[in-house]
């Protein structure tokens, strides 16, 4: 695990922080998961509240993205926190 400290400073509106990596292909037929390397981007707050990024839905393409857990299905991850608190770490 790696963890960054960021200077988020007091009065931001948002704060967007994105995670993008190469993946080599999937194995054929290998479910709904076809990552090869699962990385995983969290924020969380000086207070421990944890941000967790967008996650699409999947096979569901009607539904909505949620942010709710770790994001297992994409390669690109974005966690976005509405007036973040200032201080905090990502990792």
């Amino acid at each position: 695990m790696h963890e960054y400290r960021l200077a988020v400073p007091s009065g931001m509106s948002e704060l967007s922080v994105t995670l993008n990596w190469l993946d080599p292909e999937g194995a054929t037929n290998s479910g709904d998961r076809d990552l090869v390397n699962d990385l995983d981007l969290v924020l969380i707050a000086p207070d421990g509240t944890v941000h967790y990024p967008f996650t699409g839905p999947g096979s569901n393409y009607t539904a909505n993205a949620t942010a709710t857990g770790p994001n297992s299905i994409d390669n690109v991850e974005q966690v976005r926190v509405d007036v973040p608190r200032a201080g905090g770490r990502c990792g």
